[in-house]
């Protein structure tokens, strides 16, 4: 699984509560997994899809309850993207709120994706692979939405609109495409609908005309002030990435020689001056993220011994080790020889191929 899709931090935190509100220590757990808990109370902060399913599926068998992924979603810490909290609370009725949920559903998770489709008196909440998901994982992406997953998100989806928005808010139909689990009591006992198992989609079925009931707690002023919070988000979110998968292009290709923006540009499907307009609304351009992947890359080929300096120049792009060596001593302030001879350890990882 791709390491380019990732999940909200704060998800991890709810799983660590709900471990902790079954006795159970989640410190250890993230340890193994190497995950940062300081950086699960943030809303900014996100972790590798990879990494979270095994966190999910770890807290599982910890647990020793097989229906641990209906309860994670009770346990989101406040800082739970307040601001799409705040813009579901306040819309008009459940059909726009759901319609919110779908328009920012890669906040949470960049992996998958939520749609919504009216079909007469039913309205369906779908859940599968984002567009992302699918052009890095192809046919396999279906698979990989891991059956736990879409469990807290329908049971966080429903949960939460019952506990703070409807407390009769029901479901029709839920519709779940892995295989029935051993014990379905919780599962019944939660959605209060008929359950059907091995189907196509994962999807939540409603009724159009409940969907359509206006919540008390509307009001149209949060609604406009959230948005605009919640765009931004997504705004931030898209300047990171097109940082990223530049940065990536420029490692596959250093060394075959130095890459231009233009190459790069088309590598992305880009123009070069869209490339330009791209990274300039990210704070950077693409001659600071050469320099700077170069360094970062540098940096890790000099501290492997095994790497001669005329092998670490090619890797690089450059044309001759001098050029290196000037560039290495423009961004270090020591020759690269001098900075191997240091013993230097602090490498900063660059993202994988």
């Amino acid at each position: 699984m791709s390491d380019r899709l990732t999940v909200i931090a704060t998800w991890a935190r709810a799983v660590a509560n709900a471990l902790e509100a079954c006795n159970c220590d989640c410190e250890p757990l993230f340890d193994e997994l190497g995950i940062d808990s300081t950086k699960t109370y943030d809303p900014t902060a996100r972790y590798p899809m990879s990494t979270m399913y095994q966190l999910l599926l770890r807290a599982i068998e910890l647990s020793g309850d097989p229906a641990f992924s209906l309860k994670v979603s009770r346990h989101l810490p406040q800082t739970y993207l307040p601001a799409l909290v705040l813009l579901v609370a306040s819309s008009e009725n459940m059909y726009k709120a759901f319609d919110v949920m779908c328009q920012f559903s890669e906040l949470v998770n960049d992996g998958a994706t939520l749609t919504l489709e009216r079909d007469g008196d039913s309205v369906f909440l779908i859940h599968s692979p984002s567009d992302t998901a699918r052009s890095l994982l192809g046919p396999e992406a279906s698979g990989q939405l891991l059956p736990a997953v879409v469990e807290a998100t329908f049971a966080g989806l429903v949960d939460n609109v019952r506990n703070s928005l409807n407390p009769q808010f029901s479901v029709k139909c839920v519709h779940f495409n892995h295989r029935e689990p051993d014990d379905r009591r919780d599962f019944d006992k939660l959605f209060q609908a008929p359950i059907r198992y091995y189907q196509v989609e994962n999807k939540l079925e409603f009724d159009y005309q409940l969907l359509c009931q206006p919540l008390i707690t509307a009001n149209p002023l949060l609604v406009q002030v959230n948005e605009q919070i919640v765009k931004g988000y997504l705004e931030n979110r898209a300047s990171d990435a097109m940082v990223l998968q530049t940065q990536r292009h420029i490692l596959g290709m250093l060394p075959m020689g130095e890459p231009s923006q233009e190459q790069v540009a088309r590598g992305l499907c880009l123009s070069s001056r869209q490339l330009r307009r791209k990274l300039q609304q990210a704070d950077t351009s693409y001659s600071q993220l050469l320099q700077q992947t170069r360094h970062k890359l540098a940096k890790q080929y000099l501290a492997q011994p095994n790497l001669a300096l005329s092998e670490i120049t090619q890797l690089l792009g450059f044309g001759d080790q001098s050029n290196f060596s000037k560039a290495f001593k423009r961004w270090q302030g020591s020759s690269p020889g001098y900075y191997r001879q240091q013993g230097t350890r602090q490498v900063t990882q660059l993202p994988q191929l």
